[in-house]
């Protein structure tokens, strides 16, 4: 089973540098409210497609960008403005290379619990990573 998608972040330095900028711009550890969710939050942006589901069929085709994700859900930035309670399926691409050159997409089936204009709310209901290609110049080094 592949890592979680939220805490593949964990042990990479990202969110050590995400804090190290919040501090550097006025943001005081502590100032904030309690945290009251359930699931951690990841504040990173990546670009996504998604596929609005009704009845098992695409009904719309879009593209969105994540501004937080955890493994509860997934909060977007859509072009479109798309109804609560509908199905979708993500594909986000992931920033990390398997292998330092196969591309990989997180793919995320769920509904969605929240629209306010084009910002959506995702909850998760099943998440996997697929594999999206080889980079370019992974084959072009083998030469």
């Amino acid at each position: 089973m592949p890592p979680d998608a939220a805490t593949a972040w964990e042990g990479t330095g990202i969110l050590q540098a995400h804090a190290a900028f919040n501090l550097a711009n006025g943001a005081l550890p502590g100032t904030h409210q309690t945290e009251q969710r359930r699931h951690r939050r990841y504040l990173i942006e990546l670009d996504t497609e998604f596929e609005l589901l009704s009845q098992g069929r695409v009904e719309l085709i879009g593209y969105a960008r994540t501004l937080n994700i955890s493994s509860g859900g997934i909060l977007l930035s859509a072009n479109d403005s798309l109804p609560a309670g509908g199905s979708i399926r993500l594909a986000v691409n992931w920033p990390f290379l398997l292998g330092g050159v196969c591309l990989l997409r997180l793919i995320v089936r769920g509904r969605i619990v929240r629209s306010d204009g084009k910002r959506v709310a995702v909850q998760s209901m099943q998440h996997e990573f697929r594999t999206a290609g080889v980079r370019a110049y992974a084959a072009i080094e083998r030469v």
